[in-house]
């Protein structure tokens, strides 16, 4: 019992923390809690909940930002992310989640080190389809498409309020979709874990509001530049994973 209060704990404080980081980068903030419940409870349990803590998290930036949403890019990302989360639980048993990190790794690190597009160039709005169909079928598999949402609305010359609060609607509605698919292609009973999901989605909008306090604090050149670091740490953790994995198994 001890054991299982000090599991809750660690986890809740986990959920607030990275929270707070989530909402002032739109980033980070869920890979690290993905990994802190995976030290806590199976892959099983852990990919699942933490679709519906971070879908929690996501709508409470939704609100908190709501005047900066650019819908333009929404209603062109959630147009594929229904399929893209079915395929990937489809797919589930059939792909290495390892070498999928190294790959989304390789494009976060391109889209860092590649020149940003001069002031007001940027890519088709179109390509957020795309962008919507892997964001959904990946994250099904490996829990990482945040960081590639944010390099890709890097690439775009986003401002920090923008990008925040329109990746939080996107990467809501991606989570939306994954526990839908959870629950019907992979058979997932989030019943059994009602109170875990309550006091974790409690401690996700807590931390959302002390993050937006400290996005205003904020300028927009402090922020691209700590945006970038996230994203290369981000990135070489995916690409290092699997060589870590087999160095230990060796």
């Amino acid at each position: 019992m001890v054991i299982q209060i000090g599991i809750y704990l660690f986890l809740i404080l986990s959920a607030l923390l990275t929270s707070v980081l989530s909402a002032i980068f739109g980033l980070a903030g869920g890979a690290i809690f993905f990994v802190m419940l995976t030290w806590a409870l199976s892959i099983r349990e852990a990919v699942p909940l933490h679709s519906i803590v971070q879908l929690i998290s996501n709508f409470s930036r939704w609100a908190f930002y709501f005047h900066a949403i650019q819908w333009k890019i929404v209603i062109r990302f959630i147009l594929l992310i229904v399929p893209g989360a079915y395929l990937g639980g489809l797919c589930l048993q059939w792909i290495n989640p390892d070498w999928l990190e190294v790959m989304v790794g390789i494009f976060i690190l391109i889209s860092v080190v590649i020149p940003t597009p001069q002031k007001g160039q940027s890519f088709s709005v179109n390509w957020y389809i795309l962008l919507g169909f892997l964001s959904s079928f990946l994250g099904m598999l490996v829990a990482v498409s945040g960081p590639l949402i944010a390099s890709f609305f890097l690439l775009n010359q986003i401002k920090k309020e923008e990008l925040v609060a329109t990746k939080a609607v996107c990467q809501g509605l991606t989570q939306l979709a994954k526990i839908q698919a959870f629950g019907s292609v992979v058979g997932f009973s989030y019943a059994a874990y009602s109170g875990l999901i309550l006091v974790l989605c409690v401690a996700a909008i807590i931390g959302t509001f002390i993050g937006s306090q400290l996005l205003q604090k904020m300028t927009d050149e402090q922020y691209d530049k700590y945006n970038k670091y996230i994203l290369v740490v981000l990135a070489l953790s995916l690409l290092l994973k699997p060589f870590l994995g087999m160095l230990i198994d060796f």
